[in-house]
């Protein structure tokens, strides 16, 4: 069976990383990162949570900042968005060849959509205007 970002992320990474890939539609779109805005997209979720997920994302490579993420107001501490390309696994595969591991099918018959599958459906809804 094909390697999936799943097996390189905790759940929480895949979850954040789903949702950069949906909002930049599969990853064609650069993502004005905002913590607080994909908090939402979870049920309880604090923007502190979700800022660690981006920044660890970020440390293995599915992240790759483009600009932002410095204190834009010194006097009420804000800071302007990270801008990031979003990688999806076979951007990600290209930096980290030797990281992707071959897995065994799974015993219960299910098939899934792939990552690469994922990816090239949102690019193609996003072309067609339907996200």
């Amino acid at each position: 069976m094909k390697c999936y970002a799943s097996h390189h992320l905790s759940f929480a990474e895949t979850a954040v990383l789903g949702v950069c890939l949906r909002l930049t539609c599969g990853g064609s779109k650069p993502l004005h990162f905002d913590g607080r805005a994909i908090a939402e997209r979870f049920a309880g979720e604090s923007h502190h949570k979700v800022y660690r997920v981006a920044k660890s994302l970020a440390a293995k490579g599915w992240l790759v900042k483009k600009s932002g993420g410095f204190r834009a107001h010194a006097k009420n501490g804000l800071y302007a968005h990270t801008i990031y390309d979003v990688l999806d696994h076979d951007q990600w595969t290209l930096k980290h060849k030797h990281e992707c591991r071959t897995v065994s099918t799974s015993a219960n018959g299910y098939t899934t959509i792939d990552d690469t599958e994922r990816s090239h459906i949102f690019k193609q809804f996003c072309n067609e205007g339907k996200i």
